[in-house]
């Protein structure tokens, strides 16, 4: 619900990945997924959507409304870039404690 309602009132969203754990394709299907969540599409929202920002194009994340997915751990962690966003989701995979 959190999502649905940063997408209604315009907030910055994050999908923040791992690169251990995520490929970029993965954090682009939530991206789009995401901005799929709005049926129908909301005007203009297909020009919000950056589904890979990486280092050397975080300007993209200027704008002031904005559905975006990072893969470096900086923005997650990064006291700099926590002022980049509104809402940070993390995408975690559950760690497999059973070992073969």
């Amino acid at each position: 619900m959190v999502i649905y309602d940063s997408i209604l009132a315009g907030k910055r969203i994050l999908f923040s990945g791992d690169t251990k754990q995520n490929s970029v394709e993965e954090v682009q299907d939530f991206v789009f997924g995401c901005a799929s969540l709005v049926s129908p599409p909301l005007l203009g929202i297909l020009n919000i959507i950056h589904p890979y920002v990486d280092l050397n194009s975080q300007d993209l994340l200027d704008d002031p409304v904005y559905i975006a997915g990072v893969i470096h751990p900086l923005f997650k962690s990064g006291k700099e870039f926590q002022k980049l966003y509104d809402v940070l989701i993390p995408i975690d995979k559950p760690q497999d404690d059973q070992k073969s």
